[in-house]
Formats: C-alpha cells, sequence, structure tokens
C-alpha cells in the first residue's frame, strides 16, 4: 500500500502547510483528506504536489506491504482480486 508520510516530513522542511496547499495552491480538502488517511489520489495530484514542493515522487510517497493482504494470498486491483483477474484471463485463453 502507499503512504503519504514523506509528504508531511517534506511539507515541514519547506515550510509548506495545509492551509497553504488549499488556500494558495487550489488543493481541495477532499484530496487533503485523502493524503490524511492513506488513501488513492491521482498522479496528477502527486505530480501537481511536487511541482509545489519542488521534489520528486519519493519525497510524496512510500510504498509499504500491506501485512493483511498478504496474509490472504490476495492483492486487489480496484474491486476485483488479482485471483479473480488472472481466473479471468485464464478462462479467455481456454476459449481461444
Amino acid at each position: 500500500m502507499m503512504i503519504f508520510d514523506p509528504l508531511w516530513k517534506t511539507m515541514k522542511e519547506k515550510n509548506v502547510t495545509i492551509y497553504g496547499l488549499v488556500v494558495k495552491h487550489k488543493l481541495s480538502r477532499g484530496t487533503v483528506n485523502k493524503l490524511k488517511h492513506n488513501k488513492n489520489v491521482t498522479l496528477v495530484t502527486i505530480e501537481h504536489l511536487c511541482r509545489i514542493l519542488k521534489c520528486q515522487p519519493g519525497d510524496i510517497v512510500a510504498y509499504v506491504e500491506d501485512a493483511g493482504k498478504e496474509a490472504e494470498g490476495k492483492e486487489t486491483v480496484g474491486n476485483e482480486s488479482a485471483d479473480k483477474i488472472s481466473a479471468g484471463k485464464e478462462a479467455k485463453g481456454k476459449r481461444l
């Protein structure tokens, strides 16, 4: 899963506040909420943050293993699990 812990450190180093992101740089409060709760954001948002903070994506986001998904042995992609996607591809291949 992607986490945005590096974002808060980078913002502190660059003296950029959440208020500044919302008011000065027009980042929506909903997007800020997603960042705070490590929810999905678009690459356009990451690009916008990189431009604001004059940094690289690694200064904003980090990847960590999600213990819950690893324990189940399934990785979700959107609303489908990787197992369902693989099964669908195999079934399509057999029909040819």
